[in-house]
């Protein structure tokens, strides 16, 4: 799948539009100034074990490794941002 084809196929999921209307949102919205494209860096996988089923009381460990995921998962969707950003493809 090329980059444009995936970037529609995100927009029409992110907005639960048609793949017409997309298109035609991005012929009239988007002006390019050449062909060539800057793909975001690459952004490093979140490490943190997925979380697993809790007892009925949760337990110290159960807690920490929830909060372990949340905070890797903060830092990867700020290194999205952020290599989106600097490929210039969001400000």
């Amino acid at each position: 799948m090329s980059n444009v084809s995936a970037l529609r196929a995100l927009a029409v999921k992110m907005t639960g539009k048609g793949l017409s209307e997309i298109k035609n949102f991005i012929a009239e919205n988007f002006k390019a100034e050449s062909e060539s494209f800057t793909p975001a860096n690459s952004v490093t996988s979140v490490s943190a074990p997925d979380a697993t089923t809790l007892s009925e009381a949760y337990t110290q460990a159960e807690v920490a490794a929830i909060v372990t995921l949340a905070n890797a998962n903060k830092v990867a969707i700020n290194a999205i941002i952020q290599a989106l950003k600097d490929a210039e493809l969001m400000q």
